[in-house]
């Protein structure tokens, strides 16, 4: 039934005539006229070419190739043939020649798969929930596709778990146990379990960030008398004795902060006042205090009264430092601008000796119920997108919202963090391919060419799987925390610098026109090649 074997082909067959067996590995149709199929067997795999020109039966057959499940059994017959220099793919044994078909026939046709094992996916993990696995880990090594930060690596490595038939409370236990054993044999320490919970939203706005150091107070109180419309939320941070405690040098870097934040539209307005006997200091026409203290309805006498009992409110008192603030009620804040104020007033705080934080204290928390989708704009018309990623599944109470105001609706993602560091975060999955496929085309709105990336993911729910869901852990940040490492850099294997580079290799560097050609590589733009 063969002359040859998939792998056997080489340059030295062409212009032979062949016949091949073996099982579909992909079909790309390019055009009307033109179709590649991988085909490969036991031995390899070689490229197949049909074109309407060289294939008598091309328009009665194209049809049936283009409807050939994966892993389908055919028999082919024709010719080899040199692929063109810029088609050469030198990673393949066959990869210099394809083979021009003039005839095929299906020997044994294959069942759907609930996925293709030949695309590679993120997503790896759910299909082996799909497959049956119960649980699942790895340590795995990965690359950041986000900006660099401060204290951050371009790549990194995560101790990933997954299981099916679980809740969310589920997996918080298992890495409970996990964290509490592992500070109990390298640091000596007994961790509480179960960790404290908090929303996102009752960290945002208590502490105007999404990983919390809850070590200390200075916690930010919302004034909704003073937001300009529902829109809008307005809110205040006393930082007790900091009117005393901070020169005029040592506001700067909270100017700089307030400077930032309104630059990037994360706050719209946020002004500085000291506490004193007479109410607060700073009052200039631009302050939230002066536009609430400004109404019509209120003369000189009844403002100062307004004022003293909004101090009163906020336990603000003579000497102290107050931020006000206004934000827009629509953005999804990681870190809000009284939230960064916030852990800055704690360091200059604590060194001034006027705040005691003790390095070992471990307040683990989870941060969960984060919105399922952001608004990309500062309006309410603004495209949604996944706020984690687009796989998380909806808080159950909030299923509803999911078909009728999906920016309401609350995700099962949840966040571990430690001392305002967050050392990893999971999700419980969808596992309906009916929402999941909803989710992509209904509300992110993605492109057909995107949601057909994902093709396979839908399919594999689509055969059973179960519920699931997991997280992952970033070891590095694990192990400095554990060590008292004062950066990622101190406990990373040939670290890479702040703008990505490898200073042992010397990585990027200048290549010659020489090693270019060398791996087949031009360069099409740009002044420099590296």
């Amino acid at each position: 039934m063969r002359t040859h074997t998939c792998g056997d082909l080489n340059s030295d067959h062409v212009d032979q005539q062949v016949q091949l067996c073996g099982w579909v590995k992909n079909i790309r149709v390019l055009s009307k006229t033109l179709l590649f199929v991988q085909l490969r067997d036991a031995y390899g795999s070689v490229q197949l070419l049909a074109e309407k020109s060289r294939f008598p039966q091309f328009a009665e057959d194209k049809r049936t190739l283009e409807l050939l499940n994966p892993d389908t059994l055919v028999s082919v017959h024709g010719t080899v043939i040199m692929r063109p220099d810029s088609m050469v793919n030198s990673a393949e044994k066959t990869g210099e020649i394809e083979l021009i078909v003039d005839k095929i026939k299906v020997l044994n046709h294959a069942e759907p798969l609930p996925f293709s094992p030949y695309i590679k996916s993120q997503l790896f993990k759910q299909m082996l929930m799909a497959a049956g696995f119960d649980r699942y880990y790895q340590i795995a090594r990965c690359f950041r596709d986000e900006d660099l930060r401060a204290d951050r690596q371009p790549e990194f490595t995560q101790v990933d778990l997954e299981m099916a038939f679980v809740t969310k409370e589920d997996i918080q236990g298992v890495v409970e146990r996990l964290i509490q054993r592992v500070w109990r044999t390298v640091k000596q320490v007994d961790i509480p379990i179960p960790f404290a919970r908090l929303s996102f939203s009752e960290a945002t706005r208590k502490y105007g960030s999404d990983k919390p150091d809850t070590r200390f107070g200075l916690e930010i109180a919302q004034m909704p008398d003073l937001a300009a419309d529902e829109h809008t939320i307005a809110e205040a941070l006393v930082i007790p004795g900091g009117a005393d405690l901070f020169s005029t040098k040592d506001l700067a870097p909270f100017t700089g902060i307030i400077g930032i934040s309104q630059k990037n539209n994360e706050s719209r307005l946020t002004t500085i006042h000291k506490v004193g006997e007479q109410g607060a200091t700073g009052l200039s026409k631009a302050s939230l205090l002066s536009r609430w203290l400004s109404r019509e309805d209120l003369d000189m006498e009844q403002r100062q009264t307004q004022l003293v009992s909004l101090l009163d409110s906020m336990s603000a008192k003579s000497g102290d430092l107050l931020f006000v603030s206004e934000r827009s009620a629509y953005v999804t804040p990681a870190n809000t601008t009284l939230g960064r104020i916030r852990s800055l007033a704690a360091k200059a705080l604590q060194d001034k000796g006027a705040l005691s934080i003790p390095s070992d204290s471990y307040n683990f928390l989870w941060v969960e119920e984060f919105p399922l989708f952001t608004r990309e704009c500062d309006d309410m018309q603004g495209r949604l997108s996944a706020t984690h990623h687009p796989f998380t599944a909806p808080v159950e109470s909030d299923l509803a919202l999911l078909y009728t105001d999906p920016a309401k609706a609350r995700g099962e993602h949840y966040d571990i963090v430690l001392n305002g560091v967050e050392l990893g975060g999971g999700s419980i999955r969808v596992h309906d391919p009916k929402m999941q496929s909803y989710i992509f085309k209904g509300i992110l709105k993605l492109s057909p060419r995107v949601q057909d990336s994902f093709s396979h993911l839908l399919t594999a729910l689509g055969h059973g799987c179960p519920p699931h869901g997991g997280i992952a852990l970033g070891l590095d940040r694990l192990v400095a925390i554990l060590t008292d490492s004062a950066s990622l850099r101190d406990v990373i294997a040939f670290p890479k610098s702040a703008n990505g580079r490898d200073l042992f290799m010397r990585a990027p560097a200048q290549v010659t026109k020489e090693q270019l050609a060398e791996y087949g590589v031009g360069v099409i733009s740009g002044q420099s090649q590296s």
